[in-house]
């Protein structure tokens, strides 16, 4: 009996069943001796020659597709955003549901957990989250996880009790974690042979797969014994050579030729022998198609695409863009399975309305693909079909609420060349009409000239043109929406910063009586924290000053080479760098010194002045919105100011969001029109001019227009 029988039988004697059970993938149950001899096998990897023990780390195919999946989905920006916010226009910044997500534990970061998801969810069918540290992330807020570890599949077993899980158990090492279903997220795919374990896409690719790797191992068996003689030795005719000789001569050959390494050396031979020529079969070549084949099977196993997975035989440019796309809607559903998992586990079980979603904007294959739907859309816009229709049918998901959505408008600048070539100029009579702009194709119908310094068109009706003129709100607000978050979160940072800056400070005093302290030395490093918040905020304030010039560009139809030393861009650079501090410290620094200071005078101890450290910077982490949006906005409507500027506009109309939340004195302002240069009847030459007042200003979600 050999080792492995010998362990094998040794097993047996602890493979009675228990009265908890493992679920098995067909349905059945076994005890945990049972689980564990089945594997045993894999565990020797001296059995059975070539052998694909870990298929991710030894089968390249396996890991370009699993990891294609796994990061492309996780390098996706996952946003949490109101239930009552259908149309997801704004993403809430504070939610304790994405900080989680963003920082799930002190070993992994977020895009690496949905990675692993994925990953085990891809090799094992299934993963698990295992949801730990319920505590309160606010004052009076819900009980909720401190962090998220993601579990082995292989060390996790189901206790099932009346057809149910009751508990999940993760084994590590000789210690075996028992906990409550309810803290445990489990992410499967289907298994129509198991109700509780996942079915692994990797068990349908385990068989081309092992044969691709055998493959791979032959090929290098075939250079690593293959030597150049590539023949057989014999003893000629008549010749007597002992066996030792015959071995000898063998080894030297082999010792000198064999290998590819050794490919082309000259060979020797000092004794009476035949050599006679082997040449390789075609059998010694046929690894490259077992390769190529087990490749195809594992790729449409895993629905990867092979320009995607980075095998680019046979690929053309317009080949791999139609796969690139193909990858995505074979894989959004499962990161749409994702965002409704985490949402019925980890949002609504701790009364948390929020809705999580993967950001597919930021896929290039998907967004060249809106391209060509916005493409064709204008094309029929130019072809009389009205605006409602074609809302509906290309799935565009604008308003189209009132009846002027089902007007249609008909391109008629076009005239006869032929006739209009046989007219002379200096013949014609009559007083020539006044010459209006021309409609290019795909624009709206052209603006007439606005009535008593307002924005409304003759050309198109009332209904109309609000239709018209929402519709570049929109787009124009949504292009510097990722500077807007990404702003606001390391605004938060910075805050974040300053209060563990603090809070050292305060938890390393000495002192008996906190009256002898000096509030001073309790305080953050202003000129720290001055450079801590340029390094954070001036790519962001670059980013929305070249997004508004590229806008502006987009509407003129013009080519813009955006200029970070034109005199307009250096000079709004330098102030916002200049005023930054004051802007964002300034406020926090005088309500924590007040704070502190009546802590202090009142001889608090460490912990109660903690926590007013606590709650000032928790009401400063509320105004990092507020300061994403008033700050975004004045760089992107300054991009466009200056863009314009150059680019000889005259005349700008203010355009705001025309909703309920707009302040009065723009309200009021909305559609005039003025002269570039001209400020309009509240005060600002634009929306959201850093030298209008504050009150004017901050949380301004307006935009204004270039008029013809």
């Amino acid at each position: 009996m050999g080792v492995i029988e010998r362990a094998r039988e040794a097993l047996r004697v602890f493979l009675a069943p228990t009265a908890e059970t493992e679920k098995t993938a067909s349905g059945g149950t076994q005890a945990w001796g049972t689980v564990f001899a089945a594997g045993f096998d894999s565990l020797i990897p001296f059995m059975g020659g070539a052998k694909l023990l870990q298929p991710y780390s030894q089968h390249p195919t396996i890991y370009a597709a699993v990891s294609a999946i796994s990061q492309g989905i996780s390098a996706l920006p996952l946003e949490m955003f109101p239930d009552s916010d259908a149309k997801r226009e704004s993403p809430i910044g504070d939610s304790i549901v994405k900080a989680l997500l963003d920082v799930p534990g002190p070993d992994m970061d977020g895009p690496q957990l949905i990675e692993g998801t994925i990953g085990f969810m891809e090799l094992y069918g299934e993963a698990f989250w295992f949801l730990d540290g319920l505590a309160r992330r606010t004052g009076n807020g819900p009980q909720f996880p401190t962090s998220i570890t993601l579990w082995d599949p292989k060390d996790v077993r189901a206790v099932v009790k009346a057809g149910r899980v009751a508990f999940w158990e993760f084994q590590t090492g000789a210690d075996v974690l028992r906990v409550g279903a309810d803290a445990v997220i489990q992410f499967k795919h289907f298994n129509p042979y198991d109700a509780i374990r996942g079915l692994a896409p990797m068990s349908a690719a385990m068989l081309p797969a092992q044969g691709g790797y055998k493959a791979l191992a032959y090929q290098d068996a075939f250079f690593e014994n293959s030597c150049i003689l590539g023949g057989l030795v014999t003893a000629k005719e008549g010749a007597i050579i002992q066996p030792e000789a015959m071995i000898r001569l063998r080894d030297e050959l082999e010792a000198r030729h064999s290998g590819a390494s050794r490919r082309g050396r000259l060979g020797v031979i000092n004794a009476p022998v035949d050599y006679t020529e082997i040449g390789m079969s075609q059998k010694d070549m046929d690894f490259p198609t077992w390769l190529d084949a087990s490749s195809a099977f594992i790729l449409m196993v895993f629905k990867v695409p092979p320009s995607v997975a980075g095998l680019q035989k046979d690929a053309n440019y317009s080949a791999s863009v139609q796969q690139a796309k193909q990858f995505w809607f074979n894989h959004l559903p499962l990161a749409h399975y994702l965002e409704r998992r985490i949402k019925q586990r980890l949002c609504k079980p701790f009364g948390i309305a929020e809705t999580p979603y993967f950001k597919t904007e930021s896929i290039k294959a998907m967004t060249e693909e809106q391209k060509a739907v916005s493409d064709i859309a204008r094309n029929l816009w130019n072809m009389g079909v009205s605006f409602r229709d074609i809302n509906e049918r290309m799935e565009l998901g604008f308003p189209a609420d009132d009846t002027a959505a089902d007007t249609r408008w008909v391109v008629s600048s076009m005239v006869n060349a032929d006739l209009q070539a046989t007219v002379d100029p200096a013949k014609a009579t009559g007083s020539p009409a006044p010459a209006q702009p021309q409609n290019q194709p795909g624009d709206m119908p052209t603006q007439m000239e606005p009535d008593a310094g307002k924005g409304l068109s003759v050309g198109m009706n009332a209904q109309s043109r609000e239709i018209a003129r929402g519709m570049n709100w929109r787009t124009l607000i949504s292009r510097v929406r990722d500077e807007e978050m990404a702003f606001e979160r390391r605004v938060r940072d910075h805050f974040f910063s300053l209060k563990g800056e603090v809070l050292l400070k305060l938890r390393g005093r000495k002192e008996a009586k906190f009256t002898d302290i000096n509030v001073e030395v309790l305080m953050f490093d202003e000129a720290k924290a001055e450079d801590d918040l340029k390094k954070r905020t001036t790519p962001l304030y670059k980013s929305a000053l070249q997004k508004g010039a590229e806008s502006v560009a987009a509407e003129l139809g013009m080519t813009i080479d955006f200029n970070f030393l034109s005199p307009e861009v250096v000079k709004f650079l330098a102030e916002k760098m200049f005023e930054i501090a004051d802007l964002i410290d300034g406020p926090l620094r005088d309500r924590l010194r007040a704070s502190l200071q009546e802590g202090i005078d009142k001889g608090e101890s460490i912990e109660k002045i903690a926590d007013r450290v606590e709650e000032v910077f928790g009401v400063e982490r509320s105004r990092a919105r507020r300061i994403a949006r008033t700050e975004v906005a004045e760089a992107f409507n300054g991009g466009r100011y200056a863009t314009m500027k150059e680019a000889g506009v005259e005349r700008l109309e203010w355009l705001s969001a025309r909703d309920e939340r707009v302040r009065d004195s723009h309200v009021e302002v909305d559609g005039e029109i003025v002269m570039l240069g001209d400020k309009f009847s509240n005060g600002l030459l634009y929306p959201t001019d850093k030298d209008g007042p504050a009150e004017e200003i901050v949380n301004c979600r307006c935009v204004f227009l270039a008029v013809a």
